[in-house]
């Protein structure tokens, strides 16, 4: 076997001329140069840097059973194949261990040529048509696949050398009501082999559509899963848990525990409910506010303006599409409502209800839980992404509860009564706004010390009156903020009551990151505003500025640990200090106080970033010295560097002083030579120079010398 490619040639030195069919299996991947051959399942070749980076290009010629030394041109009979070829499959990507492992048990299958890695062995030799399967090797995994309308993913447990596959017998398929027991009605007639390596948990989805030609499931309650181990005899109820996959699916989800090798079709214990050829689906429309499970207040009009509902229905089949339209209000008042899609451009308030769930939740409305239950739901895309329909999820409530669950939404808002506390426990996604109406929202509880991440793309308004508190657990969050931060009630970052620069804190903390990088951000405090660390990394330079300022000097706190020093770094990557400024421009306004940068050796701004005092005080009155690389610009307020280097510019720092009030012991360039010469300009404001000794020099040339002294 010779494999050529880009003017390249690997002779493998494997032969294939054995006088019977065999299974080649030839990889190439151009970013390493790997190169694989495998025969009859088995590796006879592995190779890297083989036409690394080579491609395969456009207007070529494909040669089988000939090799040519031009495109389609200069053949050599004497170097043609002679032999037969039954089937060859291109892909245009690289396989992984385990997708090659299922094509070859394919080949195997269709052409009975015994492999190495046969995983298909001990069903009835007919079942060989549609074959697929799933598993996973050290070098990846095939997690879902489908035969002819029965889809099996694996939920999370596929190891390495765990393998299911399956096939049917291309028996037509149809509804049959032969071989079925107790309380089983009908089942498809074509049914499934399955075999696994391994244990594994699965999804079982039968696609109505795709299985038998059908349309939606009904009501999934009286959908069964049915097995027998032998082609013949009745088949049982296997133990799975059942849920609808997309509209026009019945999943089920079974256990390691319950799959075992055998014969697997879709059964019903109602073919008038829950009919296996399905049913059309319905779209009801809201006509007036009112209950869910008040018929009056659905239609079948599109407008949402006619009456029509001659049945007197509600929604409630799977199949079942709800659009409840602007300027209506749906109240759920059942459990366990499950709909392929809900539509929500007006209100649905499920209040306390549970169970519900959705295939597709759109609409730029709003949805109102006063409990941890929001939809089960397989796509939300429409209803959270940002550019979509930018829907609203609104907690509300007189009790506490807690949000277990990671969620990705658009808008959301907490509007509990006052006193009332929603406890997020998990992750949260907020492509828009959170608002803090009314009641307090905790990040996290006493006893939980998972991280949690919250990221918000849209403004973070705290309303006057509502409260945004931090759990007591020793656990560090990250809130990461994309726009503005107005704090009109009250904020706790941490729990603290008393500075401690000295130590991290262990109960309960978050460090609030402002991370856009293509707009200025704001941090407007009017209430109570105690943090413990406000990261700036802001894009690739000094552009975008995050202001922060406050109302009245009693707001703002940092609370946060300020004793990391920096070495000589043009550029930090991180910032651990209670400011951490490490990219962008922090503009520290009115009522402002940042009484210590560091209490270690040296503050670094580097040379992406600008700390600009505009009114409020910061002060860098322990260590050595404060380092800009990038600049240091005072407009209003107070900065003070009472320490034994002052400000020492590095690079090409920049001290501007416009207004305000330096105090600062000297100004001086750093003893790295002539490049860290950096520049001051001074327009306004007061400068005073402490140090006994030395004052201010432009530039340091060497030890003891200084030049442009004042």
């Amino acid at each position: 076997m010779n494999t050529y490619l880009a003017g390249s040639n690997n002779a493998s030195g494997v032969a294939f001329n054995t006088g019977a069919f065999q299974i080649l299996s030839n990889k190439w991947k151009s970013s390493g140069g790997n190169l694989n051959i495998f025969k009859d399942g088995t590796s006879v070749l592995s190779t890297t840097g083989f036409g690394t980076g080579s491609t395969i290009t456009d207007d070529g010629s494909l040669a089988i059973g000939g090799e040519q030394d031009d495109v389609d041109n200069a053949y050599d009979n004497t170097q043609a194949f002679d032999g037969d070829i039954a089937e060859i499959i291109f892909y245009s990507s690289y396989l992984n261990n385990a997708q090659r492992t299922i094509v070859e048990n394919y080949l195997n299958i269709k052409y009975a040529i015994s492999i190495a890695t046969d995983g298909f062995t001990a069903g009835h030799s007919s079942y060989n048509v549609h074959f697929t399967g799933i598993g996973q090797e050290s070098d990846g995994s095939f997690s879902e696949s489908v035969s002819s309308g029965l889809y099996i993913a694996n939920n999370g447990s596929l190891e390495n050398g765990d393998y299911i596959m399956w096939a049917h017998n291309g028996i037509a398929n149809s509804v049959v009501m032969t071989d079925v027991a107790g309380d089983v009605e009908a089942r498809w007639a074509r049914d499934w082999y399955i075999e696994q390596i391994g244990a594994q948990n699965v999804s079982l989805k039968f696609d109505m559509p795709e299985g038998i030609g059908g349309q939606n499931p009904q009501n999934i309650s009286n959908y069964v899963l049915l097995f027998r181990n032998a082609t013949t005899g009745n088949y049982s109820e296997v133990n799975a848990t059942i849920a609808l996959g997309d509209a026009d699916q019945v999943r089920f989800d079974v256990l390691a525990s319950d799959l075992q090798n055998g014969y697997y079709t879709l059964g019903t214990k109602s073919e008038t409910d829950s009919p296996l050829e399905g049913a059309p689906g319905k779209t009801w429309y809201t006509l007036v506010s009112g209950d869910w499970n008040n018929w009056e207040t659905w239609t079948l009009d599109p407008s949402g303006a006619l009456p029509n509902n001659p049945d007197h229905l509600y929604p409630q089949q799977v199949s079942d599409k709800v659009v409840i339209k602007s300027g209506k209000t749906v109240t759920m008042n059942l459990n366990s409502i499950t709909c392929a899609s809900l539509d929500v451009d007006g209100r649905l308030d499920l209040g306390i209800t549970t169970g519900h769930g959705f295939n597709t939740i759109s609409g730029n409305g709003r949805i109102l839980m006063a409990a941890d239950n929001f939809p089960t739901y397989s796509d939300i895309s429409q209803f959270a992404d940002e550019g979509q329909d930018n829907g609203t999820v609104v907690y509300y409530g007189a009790s506490d509860y807690t949000l277990a669950d990671a969620q990705t939404f658009y808008n959301m808002e907490v509007e509990v009564n006052t006193g009332v506390t929603v406890t997020l426990l998990n992750h949260l996604t907020l492509n828009g706004a959170l608002t803090i109406k009314s009641g307090i929202f905790s990040l996290n509880n006493s006893a939980a010390t998972s991280n949690l991440n919250i990221t918000v793309k849209g403004d973070v308004l705290i309303v006057n009156g509502a409260k945004i508190i931090t759990g007591t657990a020793n656990a560090r969050h990250q809130f990461n903020f994309y726009s503005d931060l107005t704090i009109n009630g009250e904020l706790n970052f941490t729990n603290r009551v008393a500075y401690d620069y000295n130590n991290e804190a262990t109960n309960g903390i978050v460090d609030a990151n402002f991370l856009s990088a293509d707009a200025d951000q704001s941090i407007l405090c009017n209430g109570i505003s105690n943090f413990y660390r406000i990261e700036i990394d802001k894009g690739t330079d000094a552009t975008y500025i995050l202001s922060i300022e406050a109302t009245d000097a009693s707001y703002f706190k940092l609370y946060g640990y300020a004793n990391e020093g920096h070495a000589d770094i043009a550029q930090l990557s991180a910032n651990n200090n209670a400011l951490g400024l490490v990219k962008g421009t922090v503009k520290i306004g009115a009522n402002i106080s940042i009484p210590v940068l560091t209490n270690a050796s040296n503050y670094n701004v580097s040379e992406a970033a600008k700390l600009w005092v505009a009114g409020g005080t910061v002060l860098k009155n322990s260590g050595n010295s404060l380092v800009p690389y990038g600049t240091i610009e005072l407009s209003a307020g107070l900065l003070e560097a009472k320490v034994s280097s002052g400000i020492t510019t590095r690079s090409n720092g920049l001290i501007s002083v416009s207004g305000g009030t330096l105090n600062v012991n000297q100004i001086r360039t750093s003893v790295f030579g002539a490049s860290n010469v950096g520049g001051y300009a001074q327009s306004g404001g007061s400068v005073n120079l402490h140090d006994r000794w030395y004052t201010y020099s432009e530039r340091y040339c060497g030890a003891g010398e200084y030049i442009y002294k004042f």
